[in-house]
């Protein structure tokens, strides 16, 4: 098993598999999260070498809110997926 521990944040079926696969194949230890709030949690109690983001999460805040407060608590690479090409969403991208 590897040493490396991911966060995948994902609600979305397709890109959770796609995901799970590439980050299984990069031998990472994948805990998971479906919406910001417990994204957050986890990170608070648990150390990730890397976090994968979905921008669009079901829930009280989205995957930029999410890793805005993870951001303020820790330096976690972040990489953010989306399906969509939304100018102004993806400027809200850069933290």
């Amino acid at each position: 098993m590897s040493n490396k521990k991911s966060l995948l944040v994902v609600d979305d079926d397709i890109a959770h598999r796609t995901m799970l696969r590439i980050l299984l194949d990069w031998e990472y230890e994948i805990l998971e999260a479906d919406d910001g709030f417990t994204a957050i949690d986890k990170v608070r109690e648990c150390s990730f070498d890397l976090v994968i983001m979905d921008v669009i999460l079901s829930g009280r805040i989205n995957g930029i809110e999410a890793a805005m407060q993870i951001r303020s608590r820790s330096d976690i690479p972040i990489v953010f997926i989306t399906g969509y090409d939304e100018g102004k969403l993806i400027e809200r991208l850069i933290l």
